[in-house]
């Protein structure tokens, strides 16, 4: 859908762009524009300006433009679509949770640093889920143990689930922070687990065991049933 690109003309609503003096053009073009979509006056989705129009607006050159695009979409906060144009991006979490996801296997990170890390945070996060869970994110545990429970026999589609239970656990905090340091450390852990059937049984019966805590509104009980949840992990691995 083209852009509304009326908040660009006017001298009142040009002064969104403004012009810069620096040695550093690029860079705080890129800064101006990343405040726009921080602040929501470009909108998720929504089409920039085209690349003469910013050299305009500007008063800089392609070249420093195209620097500063660059820049934008190295920080996953725009698209460029060949044919279509420049776009702020939709799902710029999504993106930010696989580069967070990336560098814990670039760097190497332990599997005892993510437990240690994990530990720290999904006990905090049961407790917290347990207050303030509404009933679509029961709906959404419940789902993620059946899909479980279906999957049994499925080592790669049960482990799926497992972790969607853990993100959608945060996810019922209402804390988004929760969501995006969770999201990465469950993924990586959970990839790596090779469960026989039997523990499979018994990891159902632990999460079930959770999500119950998690129904009742019992904060102590869900922050118990997390711990044994991730000691049950813990001996997995070793």
């Amino acid at each position: 859908m083209p852009i509304n690109v009326c908040y660009l003309k006017g001298k009142q609503k040009m002064s969104m762009y403004r012009k810069v003096q620096s040695k550093s053009l690029s860079g705080h073009i890129a800064d101006q524009i990343e405040g726009l979509i921080v602040s929501g006056q470009i909108k998720r989705g929504e089409k920039l300006p085209t690349e003469r129009e910013l050299c305009e607006k500007f008063e800089v050159s392609r070249t420093t433009i195209r620097e500063a695009i660059k820049t934008l979409q190295d920080k996953g906060l725009i698209q460029v679509t060949q044919g279509r144009g420049t776009f702020a991006t939709n799902d710029i979490l999504e993106k930010n949770v696989e580069n967070m996801g990336l560098i814990i296997k670039l760097y190497n990170v332990e599997n005892s640093h993510l437990m240690e890390a994990r530990s720290t945070l999904e006990v905090t996060i049961a407790g917290i889920a347990a207050e303030r869970r509404t009933d679509t994110d029961i709906a959404s545990l419940h789902n993620c143990l059946d899909e479980m429970e279906k999957n049994i026999d499925d080592v790669e589609l049960f482990l799926e689930n497992d972790a969607n239970f853990h993100i959608h656990l945060a996810e019922a905090t209402q804390n988004i922070l929760y969501s995006i340091w969770i999201k990465p450390i469950a993924t990586i852990l959970l990839a790596e687990k090779e469960l026989e059937k039997d523990r499979r049984k018994r990891v159902i019966e632990s999460h079930r065991d959770l999500f119950h805590a998690v129904i009742q509104k019992d904060k102590t009980r869900a922050e118990e049933a997390m711990l044994l949840i991730l000691n049950q992990y813990e001996n997995e691995i070793q």
